[in-house]
């Protein structure tokens, strides 16, 4: 189950999409078919991330995503952990970028993802090429899919 808290509105922001994509990496990485699993996603403004960012990972100033690996079981369901979605950053990486908002939310839903699973892209050239390669992956998969459903 892919929860989304909104602190902030953007048209572009789908829930469906991303339910999909943060579901779509579970299911390649098998790990959704191990329980139910749980992962909230939050859209905020770069104040609130800013902050996040202070006290959690110690850096000044906004980021675009941040992870957080809770793996606790609650019940029956797994809780993975939360991603936080900086809507502005998303905005301005995509005009930087030159791509659509919509291309940079699922390429941070998949970084994010994969980060709750336990992929790091700090700890080593090795480390980092295995998550960006699986990001290359599930993108080029998730563009696929998305230009299927939206043919039909």
């Amino acid at each position: 189950m892919v929860l989304i808290n909104k602190t902030i509105q953007h048209k572009d922001i789908k829930e469906t999409l991303v339910k999909k994509i943060v579901q779509f990496v579970l299911e390649k990485e098998n790990f959704n078919q191990k329980k139910s699993i749980k992962v909230v996603v939050n859209f905020i403004d770069d104040k609130l991330m800013s902050e996040l960012n202070a006290k959690y990972k110690k850096r000044i100033g906004t980021t675009d995503i941040l992870s957080f690996n809770f793996d606790e079981q609650e019940g029956a369901v797994y809780f993975l952990g939360e991603l936080y979605l900086s809507v502005n950053m998303i905005e301005q990486n995509a005009i930087e970028l030159h791509h659509s908002f919509e291309k940079e939310l699922v390429v941070l839903l998949i970084h994010g993802t994969l980060h709750l699973l336990g992929y790091e892209h700090n700890n080593g050239k090795v480390k980092r090429d295995k998550m960006q390669a699986k990001e290359k992956e599930y993108l080029s998969s998730i563009s696929n899919l998305i230009m299927k459903e939206s043919l039909c």
